[in-house]
């Protein structure tokens, strides 16, 4: 699949940086914090441009997501959705449990595109009936 990227610039200068897969069995393409300077994180969400305009095909989205590492260590990134038709910059909303800066360039997040279905939903009075039914939250089982 082709998704055609756009990195950020001012005055000229490009400030982004191009996503990268860093092995050829990778889903995700790891994405760079496009910061000039280094921004503290802690406890609260703080978003942390990625430097990047994406145009997706036709019936994707792209998901922004963490990295495993960085969860390791106690950054997350709340999970995100760019719709097919945005073409602003794409951020992170990251946010720690432990005091710390995130570095500029710093790999914070991972990108992935994803075929979605066209959904129409379809009104009606009632739903069929199922074992679960209504139980919700924690309803079948702790483990």
């Amino acid at each position: 699949m082709d998704v055609k990227i756009k990195l950020v610039e001012e005055g000229g200068k490009v400030l982004g940086m191009m996503p990268v897969f860093k092995t050829s069995g990778s889903a995700c393409a790891d994405s760079f914090a496009r910061l000039a300077k280094r921004k503290f994180v802690w406890l609260k969400p703080v978003l942390v441009p990625l430097g990047i305009c994406l145009e997706l095909p036709c019936n994707t989205e792209a998901i922004v997501r963490g990295r495993s590492g960085n969860g390791r260590k106690g950054l997350y990134v709340v999970h995100g959705t760019i719709d097919e038709d945005y073409r602003g910059e794409v951020s992170a909303c990251v946010w720690s449990i432990l005091p710390r800066f995130v570095k500029p360039g710093e790999r914070i997040a991972q990108i992935a595109v994803r075929h979605i279905p066209k959904i129409f939903f379809e009104p009606c009075k009632t739903l069929s009936e199922t074992v679960r039914g209504a139980g919700g939250f924690g309803s079948t089982g702790r483990f």
